[in-house]
């Protein structure tokens, strides 16, 4: 790719010069091919073996340990990392972006079979929030952007697209589909883009879409009822073509220093051992809006009508 370099079209790993990969994920057969890495520092891809067997079903605690089964779904199973980079014209433009492609897949019995499209749509919001949202940090996040659906030889998929603020060089796609009633397949793009005036959002387009394409998925007999049995009984549900993207707006919480400093400063003549102490009062008050505000968001990724 890349032959012609320039902002809007980098030099980089070929859709033509691939690794395949073949899974077998507790009788779930997936298939895919990967371009090869082209990271200089040789560190950029894991597993160096392209056959291999994973027992999806390992209980949560032996995957992840305790403290991540806290918030399903659970991203407990790294099938591949690859880490690549994308140049512009030498000595001009040098490193425009560095990608690296990451698939997993997460558990969860908390949504029910999703398979159904309802509970797949609920799900894919809750995995933003944990993942690429503001689950156990007080950042901004722009999330859900650019949602659509792609039928690849018969698998509908779910893409977004988030970046923790809205200019940000850094953004994350994610290609997402159920691979069992419980499992989520997510193939996921993180892009750093390094040059200011690079513009590669429909490059990475093609791109990603180019790598998808050569996704195939063999469900077991026990997906294969799944599946069937969620669309034999909700044949009316079907994916949103277009869903509004999703905006957290979180400040981040004060350390003491800089509340009692805000407070001090509001009160002129204030002793610093009072405005410490209202200050402590003051962060466990924004700790507490922070926690009822999560837990509401929480809440209405399970709110199911039936």
């Amino acid at each position: 790719m890349g032959l012609f370099r320039s902002l809007h079209n980098p030099a980089g790993p070929s859709l033509s010069s691939t690794n395949a990969y073949a899974m077998d994920l507790s009788g779930n057969q997936l298939a895919f091919a990967m371009p090869k890495s082209n990271d200089p520092y040789k560190l950029g891809h894991y597993p160096k073996s392209h056959g291999q067997q994973h027992n999806i079903y390992t209980p949560m605690q032996e995957m992840v340990g305790d403290e991540e089964i806290l918030l399903e779904p659970i991203s407990g199973l790294s099938l591949l990392w690859c880490k690549y980079y994308f140049y512009g014209l030498p000595l001009v433009h040098g490193t425009l972006a560095i990608s690296t492609s990451l698939i997993t897949i997460s558990t969860t019995t908390a949504f029910g079979n999703i398979f159904r499209p309802s509970r797949l749509t609920k799900l894919i919001e809750r995995f933003l929030f944990k993942y690429s949202g503001p689950y156990n940090d007080r950042c901004s996040y722009h999330a859900r952007e650019l949602w659509r659906t792609l039928s690849i030889d018969g698998i509908e998929w779910v893409h977004t697209v988030s970046r923790r603020y809205k200019d940000s060089s850094v953004s994350k796609s994610y290609w997402q589909t159920p691979l069992s009633a419980q499992h989520l397949l997510t193939v996921e793009f993180e892009r750093d883009t390094l040059h200011p005036k690079a513009a590669l959002d429909n490059f990475f387009n093609r791109y990603e879409e180019g790598i998808l394409q050569s996704f195939r998925i063999q469900y077991s007999s026990q997906s294969a009822e799944e599946k069937s049995e969620a669309k034999t009984h909700f044949p009316q549900e079907v994916l949103p073509k277009h869903l509004p993207p999703l905006h957290w707006e979180a400040q981040p919480a004060d350390t003491l220093s800089d509340a009692a400093q805000k407070i001090q400063n509001a009160n002129p003549g204030m002793y610093w051992n009072e405005a410490k102490q209202r200050a402590v009062t003051l962060i466990a008050q924004q700790e507490t809006a922070h926690q009822k505000q999560t837990e509401e968001n929480l809440q209405s990724h399970v709110a199911f009508s039936d």
